[in-house]
């Protein structure tokens, strides 16, 4: 596979994913051990210039390096990033993939950049640092007087003098990495430690007495950081001019840097005027190192104009740099835009700061939830039993013929009386003249069925003899 064709494939997938690095260079947790100190730009990781968001390069040029999540742009024909001309050149450049850079951004837009590279040493990698963009999938690569020239579809240009052209220079300018964050270190955990020490001892409240506009500080110490508030050292009219008449011989250094404290609300930042220090090169420019304006509180826009010494952690902000006057130091911001004639020049901040707060606990990761137990099948449902027959009524029984009635039985006959031979009662009356005619009528009952008898004998002969006749006749 040759360099160009997986600089376009890798080009095809970081596209979609620049916006989300963006989000997380400013949302990644970070934490620092109770007690410990912090340095809040550690987090740039030596550019000059970070922001979470979009970087707009107007002013006269920048002495140093810029990383932007979003997108670099430039109104200029010709912005020169150079290593050193009015600041100092005691500062190395970043490193992106191992490479030397002065340009990290997440893709290009329109304008004119000049990387020339100006005031450093030949050979080193300040003399030779160049370019790194997240996504290049509208940017080509061309030669330019043997050189790499880029072109973005926005209209951007970069010239890269210091890096000869050949097929591979879109490869070797495209990052390695998927987004400008995953080069940059978290300003939460920073952020937080801020928030947390300005109720502490471990920093020291300097008093401010105004004596006619005229601001005296005292009471410094040497040991911790020293804070003064942003609304002590202005006015009606503007920035007050602030005195060393109290300062005892007080100068920031590393383990006591000025932290000057910027309340929420405040939509500009002028120069912060102490008398006596020069911010011209060989001067006290390099005290800007440990002066730092903590614009923490502020998530909005914020103009900064005049400033010439000193930091600016704002990574909640949308900052513009609008000068004629040069600053020195660092920025840390959510977007930024610079212009006017001043320079940005290079100066890494060196403060420490305390961390009082607590670690915070890393969530714990949510337990997998169980996946569902797959429902039981539902048991068919029994078939309904086939309703029985219904048994077929019994035939009703033919009722019993009634019996007939049993024949009454003829009454017995009269025994007949026994004959005695005593006589009669003669007392008995008629009873007596009964016994004397009763011989026909106790005798008269058989009489009668002898009659019967005699009479069915001479029926049954005379049949018996008409039967004779017939068979006689017949014969």
């Amino acid at each position: 596979m040759s360099p160009l064709f997986r600089a376009r494939s890798r080009r095809a997938l970081i596209a979609g994913a620049v916006t989300v690095g963006i989000v997380s260079m400013a949302a990644a947790p970070g934490a620092y051990a109770a007690g410990s100190t912090v340095n809040p730009f550690a987090s740039s990781r030596g550019f000059t210039v970070v922001a979470s968001g979009d970087v707009s390069l107007g002013n006269h040029e920048l002495e140093g390096s810029v990383a932007a999540g979003g997108t670099l742009s430039t109104p200029s024909a010709n912005y020169p990033l150079i290593h050193h001309v009015a600041g100092s050149a005691d500062y190395t450049v970043p490193l992106v993939d191992g490479v030397p850079v002065r340009i990290l951004a997440g893709r290009l837009g329109g304008g004119t950049f000049d990387v020339t590279n100006a005031g450093a040493t030949s050979g080193t990698p300040e003399w030779n640092a160049t370019a790194k963009l997240v996504d290049t999938t509208d940017v080509t690569a061309a030669p330019d007087a043997g050189q790499v020239m880029l072109q973005s579809a926005a209209g951007g240009v970069v010239h890269l003098p210091r890096m000869p052209y050949d097929e591979a220079a879109l490869d070797a300018v495209a990052t390695d990495q998927d987004s400008v964050a995953a080069y940059l270190g978290s300003t939460a955990a920073a952020a937080s430690c801020l928030t947390a020490m300005y109720d502490t001892d471990s920093v020291n409240h300097v008093t401010v007495e105004d004596q006619g506009g005229l601001v005296f500080p005292s009471g410094f110490a040497d040991d911790r950081p020293n804070v003064l508030d942003y609304a002590d050292l202005v006015g009606e009219w503007g920035p007050k001019v602030i005195k060393q008449d109290r300062f005892d011989g007080y100068v920031p250094t590393a383990q006591a840097p000025l932290i000057i404290r910027v309340p929420s609300g405040t939509t500009a930042i002028g120069p912060v005027n102490i008398e006596g220090w020069s911010a011209q090169q060989g001067a006290q420019q390099t005290l800007a190192r440990f002066i730092m304006l903590d614009l923490s509180e502020i998530a909005g826009p914020v103009t900064v104009s005049g400033l010439e010494l000193g930091a600016v952690f704002a990574p909640n902000a949308d900052v513009t740099f609008d000068s004629g006057i040069s600053h020195n130091g660092q920025w840390i911001t959510r977007s930024f835009t610079a212009h006017g004639g001043g320079e940005l020049h290079h100066h890494l901040f060196g403060g420490e700061i305390p961390c009082t707060q607590t670690d915070p606990v890393d969530p714990t990761d949510p337990t997998d939830p169980v996946d569902p137990t797959d429902p039981t099948d539902p048991v068919d449902p029994t078939d309904p039993v086939d309703p029985t027959d219904p048994v077929d009524p019994t035939d009703p029984v033919d009722p019993t013929d009634p019996v007939d009635p049993t024949d009454p039985v003829d009454p017995t006959d009269p025994t007949e009386p026994t004959d005695t031979d005593s006589p009669a009662d003669p007392s008995a009356g008629p009873a007596g003249t009964a016994a004397q005619t009763g011989a026909l009528a106790v005798t008269g009952g058989t009489v009668s069925g002898l009659a019967i008898a005699a009479g069915v004998a001479l029926l049954g002969a005379g049949l018996l003899l008409v039967a004779r006749r017939r068979r006689a006749g017949v014969r």
